[in-house]
């Protein structure tokens, strides 16, 4: 049980990692057009959101794997 809430907060981790990292945002381009650099902001405010909802939840994964092991 500790073993397996330890992996998913890990996972977790690293999904956060991985979404709010230079390779899911094509790093920094200099764009004419507006529109597709308004698109591309857009776009990383709904990672960062989703990074930021992923450390949460490693967060709480890592808590109660404490909590389990501790109370066992």
């Amino acid at each position: 049980m500790v073993n397996g809430l330890v992996w998913a907060g890990l996972i977790a981790m690293a999904g956060a990692v991985f979404l709010s990292s230079s390779w899911m945002g094509g790093g920094y381009v200099s764009d004419v057009d507006e529109t597709a650099a308004q698109e591309r902001r857009i776009r990383k405010k709904q990672r960062m959101r989703w990074a930021m909802w992923c450390l949460v939840l490693s967060l709480v994964m890592f808590t109660l794997a404490l909590l389990v092991y501790n109370l066992r």
